[in-house]
């Protein structure tokens, strides 16, 4: 199915997508999709278009779940910037890349001290600093009150050292970050023909 479709996503059929990750968890049985738009109306146009509406009536998938988020400027310095990526268009080049996307929410934090720290910690997420890290792009829904980043990992096992790392271990003992969430997604080759594959 992914075969039959990833061509309604290669650059330029769809207005404002800048790229999509084909993404799944085969142990937990979930799949989907990491998406980059250039504005939030060409985000919301493509969730109006019947290609979406005839993605969601497909009877073989089920229980979606849709979360949109805004892009921290700050992203540019850790290579999380979409636009700005180099990208790959060698599906050979994709040998075990993981996606990781975290979630948290504020707990008796300002929108601007939240930013603060963002600035503050962002470079230790650039090129070169975190094995095997790609990019990072924080990600944020203020009306929702639900942060985090997509990171973007050149293996399953690069992204685990992260997960074991002091600096993650310090992220989530913040105290003013709480109810974390992280999921871990490989990244189908396929992806390469809708952009949706960074690269170092």
């Amino acid at each position: 199915l992914g075969s039959d479709v990833v061509g309604n996503f290669a650059p330029g059929k769809i207005d404002g997508l800048i790229g999509k990750t084909f993404i799944g968890n085969v142990d937990k049985g979930v799949f989907g999709g990491v998406y980059y738009f250039t504005s939030t109306s060409s985000l919301d146009a493509y969730l109006e278009s019947e290609l979406w509406k005839g993605i969601v009536a497909h009877p073989n998938l089920v229980n979606f779940k849709t979360d949109t988020y805004g892009i921290a400027p700050i992203s540019d310095v850790s290579n999380g910037i979409a636009s700005m990526r180099k990208m790959t268009n060698n599906q050979d080049e994709v040998t075990g890349n993981s996606i990781l996307v975290v979630n948290y929410e504020l707990n008796e934090m300002t929108l601007e001290d939240h930013a603060k720290l963002g600035s503050d910690v962002v470079g230790n997420f650039a090129p070169g600093k975190i094995d095997g890290l790609i990019g990072k792009t924080f990600i944020g829904n203020v009306d929702k009150g639900v942060f985090g980043g997509v990171y973007y990992f050149t293996s399953s096992s690069t992204l685990d050292a992260y997960l074991e790392s002091e600096l993650w271990k310090g992220i989530v003992a913040h105290p003013n970050l709480v109810n974390f969430k992280t999921d871990t997604y490989g990244i189908a080759p396929l992806s390469v023909i809708s952009n949706g594959v960074p690269i170092l």
